[in-house]
């Protein structure tokens, strides 16, 4: 089971957060759209006067029964979070994360093996949106003591 640790952000169409470490990165990421769900932090159960999101935003009743039917609803604006992101893919497309490269990794934290020092609430590293397009996502892993400890889901919602 996962838990999400933080929400980093979510301005505009930017999509951010933090969780635990799991070698299945894919159950990881349908473990956070769960919990995103469940929680209700999304587009259409929260209006557009709610965005950007954060930890702290209203936490409203269930209004779908199912992510696909808060997405169907959503329509062309998508959910302004992570639920717009469907699966794990090695290769970037719409609904897709799909892990940074290493280059990109070095460009954007300056190593390889960037640390859970690097990202916090107020400082994702504007850069890494260069490498995505709406409706994707990408993913990195954040090391501590050389070791992975949390999963970095960054991207851009459809809007």
């Amino acid at each position: 089971k996962i838990k999400v640790i933080i929400v980093i952000l979510q301005l505009k169409c930017r999509l951010a957060y933090i969780v635990n470490y799991e070698a299945d990165i894919n159950s990881a990421l349908q473990s956070l759209r769960q919990r995103e769900f469940q929680s209700g932090r999304y587009f259409p159960a929260i209006g557009y006067e709610f965005f950007p999101l954060t930890s702290d935003s209203p936490i409203p009743s269930l209004k779908h029964d199912s992510i696909e039917e808060a997405i169907e609803e959503a329509d062309a604006d998508g959910t302004q979070s992570i639920l717009d992101i469907k699966e794990v893919s090695m290769s970037r497309s719409s609904g897709v994360a799909s892990p940074l490269e290493p280059l990109e990794i070095l460009h954007i934290f300056d190593t390889e093996t960037p640390s859970i020092d690097l990202v916090n609430e107020e400082d994702i590293p504007e850069t890494i949106f260069d490498f995505i397009d709406r409706g994707q996502a990408v993913y990195t892993i954040l090391y501590e003591n050389g070791c992975p400890s949390k999963l970095l889901f960054v991207g851009y919602s459809y809007d």
